[in-house]
């Protein structure tokens, strides 16, 4: 509810649709989508409702599906975790697909200079360096945040990668961003996050 009452109009303007993913959560989350659906999103929101805790990319797996049958053309990976401010998060990323029109994939990094991070302890920086290093070691990929899971992409990219047999758990962020990632000519760009 938060998240969805922290985007403008003006993003909502320039969003088609908004896919939330309720993954089996024991809080007031579905009936807080319902909520919202019903007086601020009517038609912009579709609600899935797990019947089971498929993971967080399980729950991503099936809007990536859902993208692709629905034609749809660029995702936006947000999440709700109230970690990030989304508003921003929203307005950067339409900025730069409206600007760079072939452009495949947007990554946020809250490591980059002009990120600005909050809260987070310098062990928690240090190893999350220390993941970028290794997977730069064991995949030749160079990240600023291989973990990230907030990113943009086009769903035709989603197309040239087998993204099904991935993990279902958190794990599924950074194996999304290595495959992307080793796509030949996929044209990509790092954007700072607020964290």
């Amino acid at each position: 509810k938060k998240t969805l009452n922290s985007i403008s109009y003006n993003s909502l303007e320039s969003i088609d649709k908004i896919l939330a993913i309720d993954n089996c959560s024991t809080d007031k989350t579905l009936q807080e989508l319902k909520d919202i659906k019903k007086d601020k999103l009517k038609k912009k929101l579709i609600i899935f409702q797990n019947l089971k805790n498929f993971g967080l990319g399980g729950s991503l797996k099936k809007s990536f599906i859902f993208a692709i049958e629905k034609e749809f053309t660029h995702l936006l990976i947000i999440h709700s975790d109230d970690q990030g401010n989304c508003e921003k998060i929203i307005s950067n990323f339409l900025t730069i697909i409206k600007k760079i029109k072939d452009l495949d994939f947007i990554m946020a990094s809250r490591f980059m200079k002009e990120s600005n991070l909050k809260g987070y302890s310098n062990l928690r920086i240090l190893g999350n360096y220390f993941f970028n290093f290794l997977t730069l070691i064991f995949t030749g990929q160079r990240f600023s945040d291989s973990g990230c899971g907030i990113i943009s992409l086009k769903v035709e990219s989603l197309k040239n990668i087998d993204f099904l047999n991935l993990s279902n758990t958190f794990y599924f962020n950074p194996q999304l961003n290595i495959e992307l990632s080793k796509t030949k000519n996929l044209k990509k760009v790092d954007i700072p996050l607020d964290w």
